[in-house]
């Protein structure tokens, strides 16, 4: 029983609010992400779209492509910490790369949504994007894409290929 995703109102422009008190530095935390990707995926005709709160465990968005049918299971992470709203460290942000990483190859396996497609959601900023186009080659083989939510919760997913 997952909420079903809504798309707040002032979703963007809480975030806005929330960079300028901290001097323009990107301050998206896992909730913001989760929102902003769910927002994203409903805008482009996803059905069921489903998150979970950064204190639940397990995939944070579940949806269904409304081509294919396949479920869409994205592992999000945030750039500053939920609880306390303090910035990340260079090691920290590996840690939750790999995590993603890993949570999104094990949803590939995920008996109760086979067929599915697995993607990572992070906050556009420059580690994670040094940090996942080191793996890139591996996330194409995986089929695993990036979603990349920016400051203002504008979204864009990033599908690797193969080279």
């Amino acid at each position: 029983g997952f909420p079903v995703a809504r798309c707040p109102p002032g979703f963007v422009r809480a975030i806005l609010r929330r960079v300028g008190l901290y001097g323009g530095v990107a301050v998206l935390n896992e909730k913001d992400v989760v929102e902003a990707v769910a927002c994203h995926l409903e805008r482009e005709g996803y059905t069921n779209v489903v998150k979970r709160l950064p204190t639940e465990r397990g995939i944070d968005v579940i949806a269904s492509n409304p081509i294919t049918g396949r479920r869409l299971l994205i592992e999000a992470k945030g750039a500053i910490s939920s609880r306390d709203s303090h910035e990340f460290t260079t090691a920290q942000i590996r840690s939750h790369v790999a995590r993603a990483f890993f949570a999104s190859a094990k949803a590939l396996q995920d008996l109760d949504h086979p067929n599915a497609e697995a993607a990572m959601a992070l906050p556009r900023l420059r580690t994670h994007e040094r940090l996942v186009k080191s793996i890139d080659g591996a996330l194409a083989k995986l089929g695993i894409s990036v979603f990349w939510v920016a400051e203002d919760g504008t979204v864009e997913r990033f599908v690797p290929e193969t080279d």
